[in-house]
């Protein structure tokens, strides 16, 4: 990716690269469903997420960081960035399943994947969130308002994206001009 010509392959490791830089970690079913979206627009031609993975973490081991898969609560498979400094991993099938936390856009933070919701969240549930109970309708637009400018959730007419599959949606949109 560094010697100066980009792929398709080269790119689709730099948006899947920035993707992970951003959400840090999501299911291995919308990473894979972001590596077809890839795929298909730059033409990565890459067979599976296992071999995308070993090539960001070819790009990725001078950083210090690589891409690992993991497991959550409920068997839920989960891909994830992480500091690699006390680790020497030489493929992908050594890497131990760790768990992960996440931290789902600053509205609660979670363990368990499926509290992550695949489509649009209405105001009325978002407002009806713990983290939330305490505070005035105001108080929650304000949020939505800003987290919204920072680009952590998309507002749609059907409600809210949020999560790991609204920075996909937006570093497809940014790339791709899908919008």
């Amino acid at each position: 990716m560094i010697s100066g010509t980009i792929t398709g392959r080269s790119k689709v490791i730099s948006l899947f690269i920035q993707c992970m830089l951003l959400v840090k970690v999501t299911s291995v079913k919308d990473a894979n469903n972001f590596l077809n979206v890839l795929n298909e627009n730059s033409r990565g031609d890459f067979e599976n997420i296992f071999e995308l993975v070993n090539a960001c973490n070819d790009e990725l081991c001078s950083l210090l960081l690589e891409v690992v898969f993991s497991r959550g609560d409920h068997e839920n498979e989960f891909i994830g960035l992480r500091s690699n400094v006390h680790s020497n991993i030489e493929s992908i099938e050594n890497i131990s399943k760790e768990k992960f936390g996440f931290l789902n856009l600053g509205l609660k933070k979670i363990k368990d994947y499926n509290e992550i919701k695949d489509y649009p969240i209405s105001f009325e549930e978002i407002c009806s969130q713990k983290s939330f109970e305490n505070c005035s309708v105001e108080e929650v637009e304000k949020t939505i308002s800003f987290l919204e400018d920072e680009k952590w959730i998309i507002k749609t007419k059907e409600g809210i994206i949020e999560g790991p599959r609204a920075y996909v949606e937006l570093l497809i949109n940014e790339q791709f001009n899908t919008k």
